[in-house]
């Protein structure tokens, strides 16, 4: 959970997430709010997406999909993000 690399928090991903779903949810969001912005290119985005369709198989309600909405606008300047938000049925 310390780590900053969300390669690392996938990799740990079941067993931190069985243990405390809801804390692995947070940490996992805040790490994933500024992965947009850490890079450009459509590669970039499409792994922004597939870590946002991680966190959505938790069942966390419509948080995941909150989420998303908050990326979208916070990451409203990034046209190739958004255009890929769309066929991941965001």
């Amino acid at each position: 959970m310390e780590s900053d690399n969300l390669e690392t928090r996938r990799r740990y991903r079941e067993p931190v997430a069985e243990v405390d779903s809801e804390a692995y949810f947070e940490a996992y969001r805040d790490l994933l709010e500024a992965y947009p912005a850490a890079d450009t290119g459509r590669d970039h985005y499409k792994t922004s997406i597939e870590y946002l369709q991680e966190i959505a198989e938790f069942g966390f309600g419509t948080e995941p999909e909150a989420f998303v909405e908050h990326l979208r606008e916070k990451h409203s300047n990034r046209p190739a993000f958004l255009d890929e938000l769309e066929p991941a049925g965001y």
